[in-house]
């Protein structure tokens, strides 16, 4: 469940979500990743770019991440000759999760 709660609650809690820090004219990046663990030492640094409150993530008894369930879903699908390679985390999907190796390949060497 995505719940928002003050930062100084959020400690212990990941991020549901990326956020941003934009220094006019300067920088503008990632302040912190989706999935982060809130610290206590975090709290200033997002009270400094203008967050009383966030968005965190917590799954109740039961409950995967959707990128776990990507993940799942795509073993349980996958035939023959599929290699799975390491999920690129980011939107909730596996991308390029499995590839066949060259000589399954039409057109490829046997």
């Amino acid at each position: 469940m995505i719940k928002e709660v003050k930062v100084e609650e959020a400690i212990g809690l990941a991020l549901a979500h990326d956020l941003t820090k934009v220094i006019p004219g300067g920088f503008k990046g990632p302040a912190f990743k989706r999935g982060q663990i809130i610290t206590k030492n975090d709290i200033p640094e997002l009270l400094s770019i203008g967050k009383e409150h966030v968005f965190v993530l917590t799954l109740d008894e039961g409950e995967v991440h959707e990128e776990e369930a990507a993940i799942r879903i795509a073993k349980a699908v996958m035939g023959n000759g599929f290699k799975p390679l390491a999920a690129q985390r980011g939107q909730g999907k596996p991308e390029n999760y499995g590839s066949r190796p060259a000589e399954n390949q039409r057109g490829g060497s046997r």
